[in-house]
This record gives C-alpha cells, structure tokens and sequence, in this order.
C-alpha cells in the first residue's frame, strides 16, 4: 500500500515553491521549519541557519559542527585566533546612497578612478591539453588567462630571477584546488617545480583535486598540506618549510572581505612577505566587504577630505560596498540599458547603463585601494590591477598581480 509522504508546509518565497522536506505527523512545518509552530524551538546561536530544541540547547551547542569548526585547530601552531582580523566596531553603518553618486560623479568628471585594462590571455598549454574536453569552457578560460597574465607579467618585471626552477605555491580559498592543478600542469611544462602546495580553505570541499595534482605529476610530486582554517586565524609562517624557496600566492574569486584579509596575512607573516615571489587574486564579492576590515582605510577617507565630503567613512565605504552589486546585478531579457530608467534613491532616476557604471566605479575604489597598499607593504614590488576576461565569460572580471 503507498502511504502518502507529509510534505512540510512551509513556502519558500525566494525560490517560489513549497519546501521539499518531510513533517512529522501533526506537525504543520519540518525539522528546519518548525521553529514556525513550536515554541519550544530556537535558532542556533553559533549558526542560526538551523534550529534546536531549547531545553537541548546547552548540550547541542558542545556537538554543533560549528563549535567544533571554530576548536578544530587551537593546539595547531599555524592557528591565532584573529590574527589577521582588526577589532569591529559598535557603530552601525548607514546607506547614503545621494551623497555617494554625488562623490563618485565627481571622481568620474575629474578621471580620478582607476582605469582597468583587459587583458583577455590564452595560455597554450592548458588550449592544448584542456579545453578540447569541455563543452562549458569559462573556468577554464578565467584559469588560462589568469595563469598566462601572470606569467608574462613575471617575465615582464622579474628579470632578475626569471631563472628560478623551484616555488612553493600557496592557494588561499582554495576550494577543490582546481587552479592549483592546472598551475601546476603548466609549470610543469616549462620544467618548473612546485616543491610545496599549501591549500587554504576554512569549509570542507568534496571531490577535491588532491590526488590528481600527485598523478599529474611526471616528476616527483609537490608535497601536499591541505589546512582548514579561517584566514583570519592563520599564521601560515609556521607551515612554510624552506625559507629559502620563493612563494607564488594564488586564489581565484577569493571573496569579498577575505581579500583584505590574505593580505593582512602577508604583512602578518614575516617570513612568507620576505619570500614572495609573486601574487595572483582575482578578487569577487565587494558587497560582502567590511567597513573595518578593509586593508586601505586611509585611501578611502584621503578621496573623502579631498573632495570635502559630508560623509563618513564607515557609511561611504558601506555603501561603496551595496553599490558594487549594481556592476554585476542580472539583467532581463528586453532591456535598453541606454534608455531604461531605474530609481537608485527617491525622486532620482537614471538609466541601467550609468547604475553599472556607478557600481563598476565603487568597485574600482576598493580595488585600487587595495592596489596602493601592496605598493606601500610588499617592499620592491610592481602590482597591478587587471581585467583578466570580458565581461560576457565573467563579470567578476579584475585580479591583482604583483611580482618582486
């Protein structure tokens, strides 16, 4: 006999659809929703995506994956806690989104804002031996161009140890380690070795590329430490084995305020910042960046006196941040970005090509802040920002490069 399945209640409006989960019998909503009818049922306080039983709460929150996550490397000598963190403050950021347009115009009329080239690269190693298998090709493009950008940008202003033969290669939010593999393949190919690969990544990652980046190899294999840890916590010094071999550090799409992050890293790490090499980020998220943490606080509030701004810094970096969204926000089919007018605050409207603009403009900000402070932190080193594809394979287009 078929027994029909309880069907929990609950409506998803974001996805526009009923919740797919199975309720108890009597209950209205399932074990993630029934904080809806049951009293008795409070949202985690370390992760508040999930609910538990209040009168099991002192015990759960010994067990909680996330109690376990935030303790899983306190004896670890790599792990201090904040490290790489500044102190957050109380304030409460606000969104003024008139007076910033009014800023950002004024930057646009004088070209007071980054110009960020394209630089659109194939590197023939991986078009010869990776993109003949793929249908869906723009990962593997972004990873080709980022590779090949950072090459040349190498061989362009790193003459004097163009001859090196031995790296370490550092990933930080490496994910499954894809980029790594193919780094490394490419490398390779050009008889260089990655003696060490050191992978960062504070969730865990299912069917990660590990054991391919062993069998790629035709030589002897880079030795392997995958850590999982937060960047704000790390102290990578204590990972790195010879001081005397140079570091590559990588990371494609290393979101929003972990950009800033890595970068306190470097500075907070003496032996790696005397030991780069060289630095590909291709950054993403701006919206999720913070206001505190942001590694250039003195660039954003030097445009702030110098054009006499009401503002402060908290609330104009906080809403440089809710304007990126504009550069990479989805667009419907039928649209004239020319004519097509949107309200961006009461009584002001402009058109969907100048809101992109706008939030490519606030992106560019927190970019070349961050550009200017490796300048001044990384000593002997040539950094740049650049656009690695267009926008029609990614419009998280912009990595920074840096070689000494």
């Amino acid at each position: 006999m078929t027994v029909n399945r309880l069907q929990c209640n609950y409506f998803i409006k974001k996805k526009n659809r009923q919740c797919g989960m199975t309720r108890k019998q009597g209950r209205e909503y399932c074990s993630e929703h029934c904080i809806l009818d049951d009293e008795e049922r409070v949202p985690c306080p370390l992760d508040p995506n999930h609910t538990v039983n209040k009168f099991k709460l002192n015990k759960h929150l010994q067990k909680c994956n996330k109690f376990k996550l935030r303790h899983l490397n306190d004896k670890m000598s790599f792990y201090k806690f904040n490290l790489n963190q500044l102190d957050e403050s109380v304030d409460k950021f606000k969104l003024n989104i008139e007076l910033t347009i009014d800023l950002l115009d004024k930057l646009n009329k004088s070209n007071k804002f980054l110009f960020i080239p394209t630089q659109s690269k194939e590197n023939k190693f991986m078009s010869n031996t990776r993109f003949t298998n793929l249908q869906n090709q723009k990962h593997a493009i972004q990873q080709s161009s980022l590779i090949q950008n950072l090459l040349e940008f190498k061989l362009q202003n790193n003459k004097n140890n163009k001859k090196n033969k031995n790296y370490n290669l550092i990933e930080y939010g490496c994910g499954r380690a894809e980029f790594s593999r193919y780094f490394i393949q490419v490398f390779q190919s050009m008889s260089i070795n990655i003696n060490n690969l050191i992978l960062i990544d504070r969730a865990s990652n299912r069917l990660k590329f590990d054991s391919k980046i062993i069998s790629d190899s035709q030589n002897t294999p880079p030795t392997i430490k995958r850590v999982k840890i937060d960047i704000k916590d790390l102290y990578i010094d204590d990972l790195l084995q010879d001081n005397n071999i140079r570091n590559i550090i990588i990371s494609k799409h290393l979101c929003g305020v972990a950009t800033d992050l890595t970068l306190r890293s470097i500075k907070n790490n003496p032996i790696l910042n005397s030991s780069i090499d060289s630095i590909c980020i291709a950054m993403c998220c701006r919206h999720v960046c913070h206001p505190d943490q942001y590694i250039n606080k003195p660039f954003i509030q030097n445009i702030l006196d110098q054009y006499d701004s009401p503002l402060s810094y908290n609330d104009f970096f906080y809403t440089l941040t809710k304007l990126c969204s504009w550069a990479t926000n989805g667009k419907r089919t039928n649209i004239q970005q020319d004519c097509d007018l949107v309200e961006i605050y009461p009584g002001n409207f402009i058109t969907i090509k100048q809101r992109e603009d706008f939030g490519i403009m606030a992106r560019q900000i927190i970019d070349q802040g961050r550009l200017e402070w490796v300048k001044s932190n990384i000593p002997n080193s040539k950094a740049s920002l650049i656009k690695y594809v267009s926008k029609d394979i990614s419009l998280e287009n912009v990595a920074l490069l840096l070689t000494i």
